[in-house]
């Protein structure tokens, strides 16, 4: 795969730089030739508690000025103390509240696209009473975005993340109910490949929903550089390329041994992507 490929089609998530500074992270991106970001909205990189307009328009400054674009922004929502599926409604009012107010930051950020998660029910409720409270969170989220002018993307889970829409029918499902222009999901490869699923059934059931793709290397699960895993990548990116995807594809290479190297690690899966043979 040429260069030009690589720099127009991936974007980088920097949690996989978290024990570094962020104009760290930044400058590794320098190197390696990437412009893209898929925002992590970790407090020592970017702050969501503390973001207000002055600095978030220091923040675009400092990223225009290294001639970066954030392409997703992705706030830490999947966990502790936040869960949109709680059995209780002061956790699942204040998970909302949250979400609407990193929604309102993707805005102010330029950031096209935020990702979201379904939460998670406790094991001793019923799955559909779980899923409700999340229909119902999501739902309120999707206003927020309609107002914000941002699209939503809902990601597929796996077991160890969530009890709840741990397969491509059951996101679709989801997808489905809120029914709302603005409300789409993510394909992460990684965990549709811990479940056994293919591109195919993704892009049956949701296609143009899809608003961007997670990839990485993995045995299966994981977030392996390129060629650290088992996962047949060259021939997945070909598949999305055939099934007509264009958008942006983030890598997600954020492995517990890749913490003191994260640049390698990337600098790792751009030389396996330059041998690809491209979109043919």
């Amino acid at each position: 795969m040429k260069k030009e490929e690589i720099r127009s089609r991936f974007a980088v998530m920097n949690n996989a730089y978290a024990s570094y500074s962020f104009p760290y992270f930044l400058e590794s991106m320098s190197r390696l030739g990437l412009y893209k970001i898929d925002l992590w909205g970790g407090v020592q990189h970017f702050d969501p508690y503390e973001a207000d307009v002055a600095l978030i328009r220091q923040f675009k400054k400092t990223l225009k000025e290294r001639g970066l674009e954030i392409v997703s922004y992705t706030p830490e929502i999947l966990g502790y103390p936040y869960n949109f599926a709680s059995r209780y409604k002061e956790v699942r009012e204040a998970s909302v509240e949250y979400a609407k107010k990193n929604i309102r930051i993707a805005a102010e950020l330029g950031a096209p696209v935020m990702l979201i998660s379904p939460g998670w029910g406790m094991w001793d409720d019923p799955y559909e009473e779980s899923v409700r409270y999340s229909l119902d969170s999501m739902l309120q989220a999707a206003g927020e975005a309609a107002r914000a002018g941002i699209r939503l993307a809902l990601e597929h889970l796996t077991p160890q993340s969530s009890n709840l829409l741990t397969s491509v029918e059951r996101v679709a499902d989801m997808a489905e109910a809120v029914d709302k222009p603005e409300f789409g999901v993510a394909l992460d490869l990684g965990q549709m490949s811990v479940f056994g699923e293919t591109i195919d059934q993704y892009f049956d059931r949701l296609d143009a929903k899809i608003q961007i793709v997670h990839m990485m290397d993995g045995a299966p699960g994981g977030h392996l550089a390129f060629g650290d895993g088992i996962l047949p990548l060259e021939s997945l990116y070909k598949r999305l390329t055939e099934r007509g995807y264009q958008g942006t594809i983030t890598l997600e290479i954020n492995d517990g041994r890749y913490g003191k190297t994260p640049h390698e690690a990337l600098a790792q899966c751009l030389k396996a992507m330059e041998a690809w043979e491209g979109r043919g």
